[in-house]
């Protein structure tokens, strides 16, 4: 008996053959014009090293009876698996027959064809077996995942299985005899995701009554609403976009390998996609830490490549708040630095999660920071609009009281504001004042508390900003002596700590320069620096330059830890040096106008 060969396409590009030998083993060979080529399209990240080495690399080798890594997560899990390889006639460890049955509409812009044209697909074994009506009872879905599902398009008011075994551009999830409401769950999740800024696919609920075309051998009872969700790997013509998970990135047979963490992830997402993606992935953090979703292992985060080569991160997808279900694991499947409970999460994990992957720091902690408001806010304006039943959310509300990250007060240092009150016996007096959130205090009054408890109200300044506040600090000192000298904490509602945030804070995320600069330096015609930048930033700096007379701002950290910002145009990049890490160190110089003083956090505080 021959080998049995798949031919691998991706959508019409050749890459390679994928066979099976006699043992078992299954090997996939890359065509040579495939590896030679410097604009193939990617297959996977997972194979990057085979592509630098070509002389030396040239097979893929997986273990009998398993496909590689790649093709192996193609494949459906659990329940669907175990359906798709009863009507294909197949066992369900038999992964290379079963990928042949399942090639008609893969995942992404894989195709597989395969060297016997007498090899049956999945459609055909289906129609054969079951009826003699080759278009009913066929199962015409093959995407990977656990819940029974199916691909299918909208027409007019009806979700229609395609009869001929492949196609469709909605994902058509069934309900869950096992999981009761779960399309209403993660519907409602999705919801609050998109509110939130997060991007997701076109999704919507309908009745189970709308499906035409249903196979009619389903192994379950079903009752309940099915959830559609628009296909992200296919055009609206029908072409194929690629896509992988990250077990596929990562090479993983075990969606759960605890050898991979989040940071994992966001490393992936920083040097192939940029500073955005991570920013997204940090939003999804959030998102699933604030829900208890602790079923997002490696397969729930995905890659897609709309040119073909270059990925991204893909919309999100299986967002649903495991915690309501008694029968499910409350920890998370992999570790965020270093953390697996959530009523572990704060702010600081974030920081951790940040200098574990090297990110940058202050974008991270901003983006958590932003995401968890944003969620408080989608959440009372959605909850009772949201169709999962009352109980899951009571759930859910009291999950999120027991998340720190969610629960955190902020604590904001004025600069370590110093104010000499206008006083001539109190000329040497100063105040360093904290401000926090207090839901006690009413609206436009800050109340100023000394360590001993004493406090003194007084009226919000018409616009919270940090002049007015130093102003009312000296008012404070003039009314009150026994102000003076102390490190106070000015409490206010989170209404007005919320709206002087949005307007007085900027939070420098990636734009800033340390020159060792000062003021002066900064208003004149010319300033010359010398600037370290990440790579993303880098590329941002060459296209400003390249426009000659476009200004860019830029943001200066002072020798003495002012923060200062300017717009300026770049007139000359010189002497560059690549470090190790991608970043960019150069002489800049660059015409500066409007510097102003920003507000700025101590290290300690930053955001």
């Amino acid at each position: 008996m021959a080998p049995s060969n798949l031919s691998v396409y991706l959508n019409d590009y050749y890459v390679g053959i994928l066979t099976q030998l006699l043992d078992g083993r299954t090997v996939l060979a890359f065509d040579e014009n495939y590896l030679k080529d410097s604009a193939r399209p990617t297959l996977s990240l997972s194979y990057k090293n085979v592509f630098r080495n070509v002389d030396s690399v040239r097979d893929i080798i997986s273990p009998s009876g398993k496909l590689p890594p790649f093709f192996s997560n193609l494949l459906p899990e659990g329940k669907l698996k175990t359906y798709l390889a009863r009507n294909a006639g197949v066992r369900e460890t038999q992964e290379f027959p079963l990928l042949i049955a399942l090639s008609d509409d893969l995942p992404g812009a894989v195709r597989l064809i395969h060297n016997d044209e007498k090899q049956k697909t999945l459609s055909k074994l289906l129609g054969a077996a079951q009826t003699e009506d080759p278009t009913e009872g066929q199962l015409r879905f093959s995407l990977a995942g656990v819940q029974l599902k199916f691909s299918g398009d909208l027409v007019n008011s009806k979700i229609v299985i395609p009869a001929r075994g492949v196609g469709g551009h909605w994902i058509i999830k069934l309900p869950s005899p096992g999981y009761s409401n779960v399309n209403e769950l993660e519907f409602s999740m999705l919801q609050l995701a998109s509110e939130i800024g997060i991007t997701v696919p076109e999704f919507r609920l309908v009745p189970l009554s709308h499906l035409e075309n249903l196979p009619k051998d389903l192994p379950e009872t079903l009752d309940g609403d099915c959830l559609l969700s628009k296909r992200f790997d296919r055009t609206k013509g029908g072409g194929r976009i690629h896509m992988e998970d990250f077990a596929q990135v990562f090479s993983l047979y075990e969606k759960y390998d605890e050898r991979y963490n989040y940071q994992s992830i966001a490393n992936v997402l920083w040097l192939e996609t940029g500073l955005d993606d991570v920013l997204e992935f940090v939003r999804r953090l959030v998102h699933m830490f604030a829900i208890g979703n602790a079923d997002m292992h490696m397969k729930n985060w995905a890659l897609i490549y709309p040119d073909g080569r270059q990925p991204k991160l893909s919309p999100a997808y299986d967002l649903v708040s495991t915690i309501v279900y008694p029968n499910i694991a409350r920890s998370l499947p992999h570790k965020m630095a270093g953390i697996k409970e959530f009523n572990q999460i704060g702010i600081d994990s974030f920081k951790n999660f940040a200098q574990i992957a090297k990110l940058p720091e202050r974008s991270i902690v901003k983006a958590a920071n932003e995401t968890v408001d944003a969620i408080k806010d989608s959440w009372s304006k959605l909850r009772d609009e949201l169709p999962m039943p009352e109980s899951f959310k009571r759930l859910i509300e009291e999950h999120m009281k027991t998340v720190p990250l969610l629960n955190e007060r902020v604590t904001i240092n004025i600069s370590g504001a110093s104010v000499l009150p206008r006083v001539t016996q109190r000329l040497t007096a100063f105040v360093e004042a904290h401000v926090e959130l207090d839901e006690n205090v009413p609206q436009q009054t800050i109340v100023y508390r000394k360590k001993d408890g004493a406090q003194v109200e007084m009226q919000a300044p018409r616009r919270m900003v940090l002049t007015l506040i130093n102003n009312q600090l000296g008012e404070l000192i003039r009314t009150h002596p026994d102000f003076a000298n102390q490190a106070l904490t000015a409490f206010v509602s989170p209404q007005l700590y919320n709206e002087w945030r949005k307007e007085n804070f900027i939070r420098i995320e990636d734009r800033r320069v340390e020159g060792g600069l000062d003021p002066r330096q900064l208003k004149q015609p010319e300033i010359k620096v010398k600037a370290t930048l990440l790579p993303i930033n880098w590329r941002k700096l060459e296209e400003h330059y390249k426009s000659k007379e476009k200004a860019v701002t830029v943001d200066f950290e002072l020798a003495n830890g002012d923060l200062w910002t300017c717009d300026c145009i770049l007139t000359a990049i010189d002497s560059v040096e690549l470090h190790l890490d991608g970043r960019r160190t150069a002489d800049i110089k660059l015409k500066s106008s409007k510097a102003k003083k920003l507000a700025m956090l101590p290290s300690k505080h930053k955001l």
